[in-house]
């Protein structure tokens, strides 16, 4: 499922860049939620500091407690045949370039939950993504 808001919300970031990254989450997504299971995009703007969220959301098998940590980091996965590398470009490119954070919650059996939280744009379109 897909909820965005009826109006257009900005932030500031590189367009390819956040096509990479949302690619890579929602593939992830589709990936390990099962035939039958769920996956939900929200974009929402968060109260107070005007910046966006947006949530993506599966119903798979979820991560084990002691690999939450580990996930972000370069060469680290769960998955046999995995390279490890698209969550941690995520971070990379969402908190190191773009001053954004990532929320990440996730319990065996239940599904995970990433929330990409993003600095607000301005009224320029040229200059924001």
């Amino acid at each position: 499922t897909c909820e965005v808001p009826d109006e257009p919300v900005r932030v500031l970031a590189d367009r390819d860049k956040m096509e990479q990254v949302f690619t890579n989450l929602l593939a992830n997504a589709f990936k390990f939620t099962p035939d039958g299971g769920a996956v939900k995009l929200k974009v929402e703007v968060e109260e107070g500091s005007g910046a966006v969220v947006v949530e993506v959301r599966d119903s798979g098998p979820g991560i084990p407690e002691e690999d939450l940590e580990r996930v972000f980091e370069f060469a680290f996965s769960t998955r046999e045949g995995g390279h490890g590398l698209g969550l941690a470009m995520v971070h990379q490119c969402i908190v190191e370039e773009h001053g954004g954070r990532i929320d990440l919650e996730s319990r065996p059996g239940e599904g995970t939950r990433v929330d990409l939280v993003l600095p607000a744009g301005g009224e320029d379109p040229a200059e924001e993504a």
